[in-house]
């Protein structure tokens, strides 16, 4: 059995940029640079989906998980069940869980014309997936397998393996979180939010940040110490959210699309990509970046900047409060986000004498 998803071009919007002030430019004036994330498209593209009697080993990887593995019994799936390998990939990430497991089993189902088959699934994950990676997908309705075994049965499989264009992912998300109950259309908006991290690609400043943002009525979340569905709701609901790279962001992609909405996205100078913003133009809400700096800045020649993506950084309480000013306004379209970066980083610069 086969369908083919076919996904028309995608054009995300330009967004603003709030960065630190330049060394270079301080001889003028200690603003806040504003930096412009210029428009991108995703292409015209397809996605194939198959469901055949199969033996899967996507799990198969080099080294000693590969050696541990080759002892695994080979399993077979129970009758009537469907199963999809997830072990080509990370199986402890919230944003790949979301994008490229559950959406790509729930957008398969539904080309094959088998949309009520979900609660038939069983997801194979490696077995160090962590427990709240496990809890997500069974918040999302899916039966996980932790196993390093081969597997035989009906397989679902979509060619790329991952959605090119990842926003994809939003609508059957949305769709998915309303049918379970998690969510319902037209929900009153909740406070705002600052996302905050643990551990690695947090900030150095975070006790200093925290309070710049609590003054301005935002409350810290640590996604972590949440249970799923207060994490899916937080995300989902909050009409303002200042978030670090990472720190469930991927939970954008279940918001209520067209909701009015702004998100500010820290990320630091030494790695950015654009998946927020996509999946913020997914669901129609306001994308601005804030961009922090490392401590020891990054080195581009001969190395790429994905060597940088786990670093921690620091956010510029100059910037931070600009975009505090930023978010304080009643609505901050595409149209008027420049004009009001303008005004909030106008400077006077006093001369000598």
């Amino acid at each position: 059995m086969q369908a083919t998803l076919s996904v028309p071009e995608c054009t995300v919007p330009a967004g603003w940029v709030i960065a630190s002030p330049s060394n270079t430019l301080d001889a003028w004036s200690t603003s806040p640079l504003v930096l412009r994330a210029p428009e991108f498209s995703y292409p015209e593209h397809s996605v194939s989906f198959s469901l055949t009697e199969t033996t899967t080993d996507r799990g198969r990887r080099g080294g000693l998980r590969s050696l541990l593995e080759r002892k695994a019994a080979p399993m077979a799936a129970k009758p009537s069940r469907i199963l999809f390998d997830a072990r080509f990939d990370a199986t402890d990430n919230v944003a790949h869980i979301l994008q490229n497991h559950v959406a790509v089993v729930l957008s398969g189902l539904e080309a094959l014309g088998m949309g009520d088959r979900a609660a038939d699934v069983d997801i194979l994950v490696h077995e160090a997936t962590p427990a709240y990676a496990l809890a997500l997908y069974a918040t999302l309705g899916f039966a996980t397998v932790p196993t390093g075994a081969t597997a035989s049965g009906a397989v679902l499989a979509m060619t790329p393996p991952k959605f090119p264009r990842r926003a994809l992912a939003a609508g059957v998300l949305r769709k998915r979180a309303l049918a379970l109950g998690l969510l319902r259309d037209g929900e009153a908006p909740r406070d705002p939010v600052f996302l905050s991290r643990r551990k690695r690609r947090t900030l150095f400043n975070v006790t200093e940040i925290e309070r710049m943002l609590a003054s301005a009525g935002y409350r810290t979340v640590y996604v972590e110490d949440l249970p799923t569905e207060e994490q899916i709701r937080t995300v989902a609901l909050s009409r303002r959210i200042v978030g670090l790279h990472g720190a469930a962001l991927g939970f954008l992609m279940l918001r209520e699309p067209g909701t009015a909405g702004i998100v500010a996205e820290a990320f630091s100078d030494g790695y950015a990509s654009n998946w927020a913003r996509a999946n913020c133009a997914a669901v129609g809400t306001t994308w601005v970046g804030i961009q922090g700096t490392m401590k020891v800045s990054p080195q581009p020649i001969r190395r790429s900047p994905r060597e940088f993506e786990a670093e921690n950084y620091q956010l510029d309480p100059s910037s931070v409060g600009v975009l505090v000013k930023l978010l304080a306004e009643p609505c901050v379209p595409e149209v008027d986000t420049l004009k009001a970066l303008d005004e909030l980083t106008k400077v006077t610069v006093r001369t000598p004498g």
